[in-house]
């Protein structure tokens, strides 16, 4: 696995900060790509001697202490009473309704937003 270290941790440099922090403490991501990009592959399948030829795939882990996890939208700052809450967002596979989240009108455009008065005849 290649590690990418987009900040210091403990003794990398980056280009981003200079701050060192502790492995532990870093937030995570593991970044899964294929080797070849999806346009050479159909090439290379086509010019391969092997019929069922698994192609290599590229593991990246991405580590952002977190300042940087926040400025680089990996992670979102959450109110205070909520920080301690260590519960994984909820998923939603494809196909299914997302959840409501208290925003109302989010799939109206803005000008149908709009609170509209009653005109009063005369």
């Amino acid at each position: 696995m290649k590690r990418v270290v987009v900040c210091t941790v403990v003794s990398a440099t980056t280009y981003l900060i200079d701050k060192t922090m502790l492995r532990e403490c870093a937030i995570k991501r593991v970044t899964v790509r294929n080797m070849i990009e999806t346009a050479a592959q159909r090439d290379m399948s086509d010019a391969s001697v092997y019929d069922e030829y698994q192609i290599p795939k590229l593991y990246l882990t991405t580590e952002y202490c977190v300042s940087c996890a926040v400025h680089a939208h990996v992670v979102r700052a959450r109110p205070r009473d909520n920080r301690r809450d260590r519960t994984p967002p909820v998923r939603v596979k494809m196909g299914e309704k997302k959840p409501d989240i208290g925003k109302p009108m989010k799939s109206v455009k803005r000008s149908a937003r709009r609170v509209k008065r009653a005109i009063a005849d005369n």
